[in-house]
């Protein structure tokens, strides 16, 4: 008797046993399973944070994929440098200021004007319809026009033309008795151009040589081919530098 009690309390116990294992298994699993679902969730935004803290990701085309080197890349941008003109007239005329008013004691300005001239009036600059010829023109103002000068600029298509039209100036000087104008004149072949600086007798000669040496600085120019010099008086000589 006392065994059949044994045996059931036995069993008795062995049930609550089990009956609370089971509640504490099926409380464990369901305990496990949301901490695993909250795990996730949490797994989840993570990932979405961390994907989406960043940039886009870019997609790679087919042409990165043949040559990433030249589609990413960039060419080196050229800058056009803008080359020196021949003959810089506004830095010119400033230089030619300041020598007069320093020779003259007073304060002088030019008022210079550009001009192109025609084969009809100027046949001895000219060799062919193709040159072209344009004169500047200085003008010192009211009451100072006696320091008024010139410079002429021809252009041809090539050295051996420029020489040809330096010659023609040559021969007209030196058939003339009064030279080329009568006033002081330098003219130069310079590679496929011919400049040509005359001022009045108002300048002496050493002021006007000054002025030559100023254009020759503006100028941009390798070397003098042939020149003609003339001075106040119709008296020219030909230098060959």
């Amino acid at each position: 008797m006392m065994a059949f009690f044994f045996a059931t309390d036995l069993r008795i116990l062995r049930i609550k046993i089990s009956q609370n294992y089971y509640l504490s298994m099926f409380s464990y699993c369901k305990i496990f399973k949301l901490v695993s679902s909250a795990c996730s969730i949490l797994m989840g935004c993570s990932v979405f944070i961390c994907c989406s803290s960043g940039p886009a990701e870019k997609k790679i085309t087919e042409a990165e994929k043949k040559d990433p080197v030249a589609v990413i890349e960039k060419p080196t941008e050229i800058i056009p440098v803008t080359p020196k003109p021949f003959f810089d007239v506004a830095f010119f005329a400033k230089q030619a200021d300041s020598l007069i008013s320093f020779a003259t004691g007073q304060k002088l300005h030019f008022e210079y004007k550009v001009q192109r001239l025609d084969i009809k009036h100027n046949p001895d600059l000219f060799t062919s319809e193709k040159d072209t010829v344009k004169m500047y023109s200085f003008d010192a103002g009211k009451g100072n026009r006696i320091y008024n000068f010139r410079i002429r600029e021809g252009n041809y298509t090539s050295e051996a033309e420029a020489l040809k039209a330096l010659n023609a100036l040559r021969t007209a000087a030196h058939n003339s008795p009064a030279g080329l104008t009568y006033t002081n004149d330098n003219v130069f072949a310079l590679e496929n151009k011919v400049i040509w600086l005359n001022t009045g007798c108002s300048y002496a000669y050493g002021n006007h040589i000054k002025m030559k040496n100023i254009l020759l600085r503006t100028l941009q120019y390798s070397t003098i081919t042939d020149s003609i010099v003339c001075r106040c008086g119709g008296d020219c000589n030909q230098i060959q530098q």
